[in-house]
């Protein structure tokens, strides 16, 4: 997977270091600004509020061990930079980004024309086979509310799964959506969920991993 391979982001990392991130041209995208303010819930952020080293591969060269922080509520990464008068909050062009990793989880950007992809287009990657690969879709929706005659915002997850299969993408949102990625198999499919009901509830996340391996024949 993309966060284990290392070894060339690593050279990467210390020639970032010799001639500085700002003349590789890490930091030429707009200025990223918190627009909302947020009550207690679900954070707009993957897994955090904070920044956490990750690696991005960034307008075709790839960059480690650098601050970055997933924003699902508008589908953007930022990053952010050291200057005289402090930290500078980057939001990196959406463009110019292929794949990124944040506390081990890896993403791509799937830029299918057939396909009507939410935002930029990241996706999390959960399980690649022989057959089947399996994306995850974080959304986060925006809801108002006022406190104290203003107004605050909270977030609430409308995940969803990409399943690509024969070099199609179909959205999964329940296991009925499988008679159309491969309707030869869905009765398969209907038995592995009743055989697995109990984790299919209580972690569907896990599911859906375990599901996709059994299709790959893993």
């Amino acid at each position: 997977m993309f966060s284990q391979s290392l070894a060339d982001s690593e050279i990467h990392k210390k020639y970032d270091e010799l001639v500085g991130l700002e003349s590789a041209g890490f930091y030429n995208g707009p200025e990223f600004k918190e627009d909302y303010a947020t009550s207690s819930g679900v954070s707009r952020y993957f897994n955090q509020n904070t920044f956490d080293d990750g690696i991005v591969e960034y307008n075709g060269q790839l960059f480690a061990k650098v601050p970055l922080k997933y924003d699902i509520f508008s589908d953007n990464v930022i990053t952010k930079s050291k200057d005289y008068l402090g930290n500078f909050i980057v939001r990196l062009i959406p463009e110019f980004i292929s794949k990124f990793s944040i506390d081990g989880h890896d993403f791509v950007k799937l830029t299918d024309a057939k396909l009507e992809l939410s935002g930029n287009g990241f996706y999390e990657i959960l399980t690649v086979g022989n057959q089947f690969n399996l994306y995850l879709k974080h959304i986060r929706k925006d809801k108002e509310r006022t406190v104290d005659l203003s107004v605050q915002h909270s977030f609430t997850n409308q995940n969803y799964y990409l399943v690509q299969y024969d070099g199609i993408f179909y959205p999964i949102s329940s296991i009925k959506d499988f008679r159309k990625v491969v309707p030869v198999r869905y009765n398969e499919i209907q038995k592995f969920r009743k055989d697995y009901k109990f984790m299919y509830k209580a972690n569907n996340y896990g599911f859906m991993i375990r599901l996709i391996e059994y299709l790959n024949g893993y």
